[in-house]
C-alpha cells in the first residue's frame, strides 16, 4: 500500500512538487528506499528458505501449519461472503457468558 501511497500523493500535488524539486526528489528517494527496502528483506528471506530447505519443510508440513491454512481458507470465504462469519454476534456472545460468570463467581 505504502508504494500506491506515495503515487497518489505526488499526483495530488504534482503542481507544487513541480515548483519545489527538493521535495519531488524527497518523494522519489522516500519510494526508491521503500522499494529496496523491500527486495532486500524478501531476497534475504528467500536465501535462507534456500539455505535451510530440510528444516522449512519440516516446519511447513506440520499439523500447526494446516490449521493456519484451513482458518486463513475459512477466512477467505468469509470475507467475500461465501460464508457468514458473524464476529460482532460471537463477541457479544462472549461478553454475556463472561458476565453471567462473574456474576455467579461473586455470590
Amino acid at each position: 500500500m505504502i508504494p500506491i501511497n506515495l503515487q497518489s500523493s505526488a499526483r495530488e500535488r504534482r503542481s507544487a512538487w513541480a515548483r519545489d524539486s527538493r521535495r519531488a526528489r524527497a518523494a522519489f528517494l522516500l519510494g526508491a528506499t521503500y522499494g529496496g527496502a523491500m527486495a532486500l528483506v524478501y531476497g534475504l528471506l528467500g536465501l535462507i528458505v534456500i539455505l535451510t530447505a530440510g528444516t522449512f519443510g519440516t516446519i511447513n508440513s506440520s499439523p500447526g501449519q494446516r490449521g493456519i491454512a484451513r482458518s486463513s481458507c475459512v477466512l477467505g470465504l468469509a470475507m467475500f461472503d461465501v460464508i457468514v462469519i458473524d464476529f460482532p454476534a460471537m463477541g457479544a456472545g462472549l461478553r454475556r457468558a463472561v458476565a453471567a460468570a462473574r456474576s455467579s463467581w461473586r455470590s
